[in-house]
Protein backbone atom coordinates (compact mmCIF):
# COMPACT_ATOMS: atom_id res chain seq x y z
CA UNK A 1 0.00 0.00 0.00
CA UNK A 2 1.83 2.97 -1.22
CA UNK A 3 -0.26 6.07 -0.48
CA UNK A 4 0.36 8.23 -3.27
CA UNK A 5 4.15 8.09 -3.18
CA UNK A 6 6.40 6.99 -6.42
CA UNK A 7 9.69 5.56 -6.22
CA UNK A 8 12.31 7.43 -7.60
CA UNK A 9 13.85 5.21 -10.44
CA UNK A 10 17.73 4.86 -9.52
CA UNK A 11 19.76 5.68 -12.99
CA UNK A 12 21.93 2.57 -14.20
CA UNK A 13 25.82 4.35 -13.88
CA UNK A 14 24.30 7.46 -15.89
CA UNK A 15 25.18 11.09 -14.08
CA UNK A 16 23.09 14.18 -14.33
CA UNK A 17 23.88 16.81 -15.99
CA UNK A 18 25.08 19.16 -13.04
CA UNK A 19 27.11 16.62 -12.06
CA UNK A 20 28.65 15.83 -15.22
CA UNK A 21 29.09 19.22 -16.25
CA UNK A 22 31.22 19.67 -12.61
CA UNK A 23 33.23 16.83 -13.67
CA UNK A 24 33.74 18.15 -16.96
CA UNK A 25 35.34 21.45 -15.78
CA UNK A 26 37.29 19.45 -13.02
CA UNK A 27 38.65 17.49 -16.01
CA UNK A 28 39.60 20.90 -18.20
CA UNK A 29 41.25 22.13 -15.38
CA UNK A 30 43.11 19.05 -14.90
CA UNK A 31 44.27 18.99 -18.29
CA UNK A 32 45.77 22.75 -18.49
CA UNK A 33 47.94 22.47 -15.39
CA UNK A 34 49.25 19.68 -16.67
CA UNK A 35 50.09 21.38 -19.60
CA UNK A 36 51.73 23.95 -18.27
CA UNK A 37 53.94 21.51 -16.24
CA UNK A 38 54.52 19.82 -19.31
CA UNK A 39 56.04 23.06 -20.30
CA UNK A 40 57.47 24.20 -17.85
CA UNK A 41 59.78 20.56 -17.73
CA UNK A 42 60.33 21.38 -21.16
CA UNK A 43 61.76 25.31 -20.59
CA UNK A 44 63.64 23.72 -17.53
CA UNK A 45 65.08 21.04 -20.03
CA UNK A 46 65.62 23.33 -23.13
CA UNK A 47 63.17 21.41 -25.25
CA UNK A 48 60.39 23.95 -25.56
CA UNK A 49 60.55 27.67 -26.93
CA UNK A 50 63.85 28.95 -27.55
CA UNK A 51 66.84 26.80 -27.99
CA UNK A 52 69.85 27.17 -25.53
CA UNK A 53 72.95 27.62 -26.99
CA UNK A 54 74.79 24.55 -27.67
CA UNK A 55 77.87 23.22 -24.87
CA UNK A 56 81.35 24.24 -26.35
CA UNK A 57 83.95 21.26 -25.66
CA UNK A 58 87.33 22.13 -25.89
CA UNK A 59 89.90 20.10 -27.29
CA UNK A 60 93.66 20.69 -26.02
CA UNK A 61 96.39 18.80 -27.42
CA UNK A 62 98.96 18.33 -24.64
CA UNK A 63 101.83 16.60 -26.32
CA UNK A 64 102.53 17.63 -29.91
CA UNK A 65 101.36 14.46 -31.69
CA UNK A 66 98.34 14.56 -29.57
CA UNK A 67 95.55 13.58 -32.17
CA UNK A 68 93.16 16.17 -31.03
CA UNK A 69 91.68 16.49 -35.09
CA UNK A 70 91.24 12.41 -34.80
CA UNK A 71 89.33 13.55 -31.39
CA UNK A 72 87.09 15.97 -32.89
CA UNK A 73 86.61 13.68 -35.99
CA UNK A 74 85.35 11.04 -33.75
CA UNK A 75 82.82 13.12 -32.15
CA UNK A 76 81.55 14.65 -35.08
CA UNK A 77 81.16 11.52 -37.64
CA UNK A 78 78.59 9.94 -35.61
CA UNK A 79 76.59 13.03 -35.73
CA UNK A 80 76.63 14.06 -39.89
CA UNK A 81 74.17 16.89 -39.36
CA UNK A 82 77.13 18.91 -38.60
CA UNK A 83 75.76 22.84 -39.16
CA UNK A 84 77.69 24.90 -41.68
CA UNK A 85 80.30 22.44 -42.21
CA UNK A 86 81.72 20.26 -45.21
CA UNK A 87 83.38 16.98 -43.72
CA UNK A 88 86.29 18.49 -45.19
CA UNK A 89 86.68 21.78 -43.70
CA UNK A 90 86.52 19.88 -39.97
CA UNK A 91 90.50 19.77 -39.74
CA UNK A 92 90.38 23.70 -38.47
CA UNK A 93 87.67 25.90 -37.18
CA UNK A 94 84.22 25.49 -34.59
CA UNK A 95 81.89 22.80 -35.55
CA UNK A 96 78.41 22.41 -34.13
CA UNK A 97 76.67 19.53 -34.11
CA UNK A 98 73.10 18.44 -33.15
CA UNK A 99 72.92 15.55 -31.39
CA UNK A 100 69.14 14.84 -32.13
CA UNK A 101 65.70 15.48 -31.54
CA UNK A 102 65.08 17.01 -27.93
CA UNK A 103 69.10 16.28 -27.17
CA UNK A 104 71.95 18.75 -26.40
CA UNK A 105 74.07 20.76 -29.56
CA UNK A 106 77.85 20.69 -29.25
CA UNK A 107 80.55 23.32 -30.60
CA UNK A 108 83.95 21.67 -30.99
CA UNK A 109 86.75 23.28 -30.88
CA UNK A 110 90.38 22.74 -30.86
CA UNK A 111 92.95 24.54 -29.15
CA UNK A 112 95.98 25.51 -30.11
CA UNK A 113 99.47 24.84 -28.24
CA UNK A 114 98.88 28.47 -26.92
CA UNK A 115 98.66 29.05 -22.79
CA UNK A 116 96.63 32.46 -23.75
CA UNK A 117 94.10 30.95 -26.35
CA UNK A 118 94.04 28.30 -23.93
CA UNK A 119 93.12 29.76 -20.61
CA UNK A 120 90.27 32.33 -23.03
CA UNK A 121 89.18 28.70 -23.96
CA UNK A 122 89.14 27.27 -21.05
CA UNK A 123 87.49 29.68 -19.35
CA UNK A 124 83.81 29.45 -21.57
CA UNK A 125 84.10 25.95 -22.05
CA UNK A 126 81.69 23.62 -20.79
CA UNK A 127 83.70 20.50 -20.89
CA UNK A 128 87.49 20.62 -21.70
CA UNK A 129 89.06 17.44 -23.04
CA UNK A 130 92.91 17.05 -22.81
CA UNK A 131 94.43 14.85 -25.36
CA UNK A 132 97.59 13.13 -24.90
CA UNK A 133 99.75 10.88 -26.92
CA UNK A 134 100.74 7.36 -25.31
CA UNK A 135 104.05 6.82 -26.43
CA UNK A 136 105.35 10.43 -25.80
CA UNK A 137 106.20 12.60 -22.88
CA UNK A 138 104.76 15.68 -21.63
CA UNK A 139 106.74 18.53 -23.03
CA UNK A 140 106.90 21.80 -21.20
CA UNK A 141 104.73 23.52 -22.76
CA UNK A 142 101.94 20.61 -22.11
CA UNK A 143 102.98 20.69 -18.23
CA UNK A 144 102.80 24.84 -18.27
CA UNK A 145 99.38 23.88 -19.96
CA UNK A 146 98.54 21.22 -17.00
CA UNK A 147 99.39 24.03 -14.72
CA UNK A 148 97.89 27.01 -15.84
CA UNK A 149 94.53 24.47 -15.72
CA UNK A 150 95.12 23.81 -12.29
CA UNK A 151 95.83 27.01 -11.60
CA UNK A 152 91.98 28.22 -13.21
CA UNK A 153 90.04 25.89 -10.42
CA UNK A 154 90.10 22.86 -12.54
CA UNK A 155 89.58 20.04 -10.43
CA UNK A 156 92.42 18.30 -9.03
CA UNK A 157 90.10 14.79 -9.75
CA UNK A 158 90.12 15.65 -13.21
CA UNK A 159 93.65 16.34 -13.72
Amino acid sequence: VKKGKVALEKSNGSTSTEHSGKVDRLNAARQIREAKRVEVLKSRRGMGGVTPPPRLVVILPITKNAGSSQLKNNIISPNTEAENVEMGEIESGPVTVDLGQGQQRLTVVESPRDVLAFLDLMMVADVLALTFEATERVDALGDLLLTAARNFSMPSAVL
